[in-house]
């Protein structure tokens, strides 16, 4: 399985394919808020996706967390610097527009 889509700041089109982790948001809200919590999940696991309009991309070096971890997504600084907090600034994750969903034949 892969996700074709388009990066909402730059129009970037990207495919992710289906080892790779990305951040999915845990409801189908838009308006505007302080912050949105999304869920770790690889693209293979993502089928459900298509409930959704985006979902979140992290560079490695930006965050690592397990499968299904919360992670709370901060629309506004200062993110949390506590110790333990799984809190990202948007400004180190991209935010990408599901263009479509592939499975692959074998």
């Amino acid at each position: 399985m892969f996700i074709t889509a388009e990066n909402i700041r730059t129009g970037e089109v990207r495919t992710f394919l289906g080892k790779e982790r990305i951040l999915v948001p845990d409801s189908k809200h838009t308006e505007e808020t302080r912050s949105l919590c999304a869920h770790w999940e690889t693209v293979e696991d993502c089928l459900d996706l298509r409930k959704y309009s985006k979902f979140f991309y992290v560079s490695e070096s930006e965050g690592k967390w397990q499968r299904g971890e919360e992670v709370l997504i901060s629309t506004e600084r200062p993110v949390s610097d506590r110790p333990g907090s799984k809190s990202l600034s948007m400004d180190h994750v991209d935010s990408y527009r599901v263009l479509g969903i592939f499975l692959e034949k074998e």
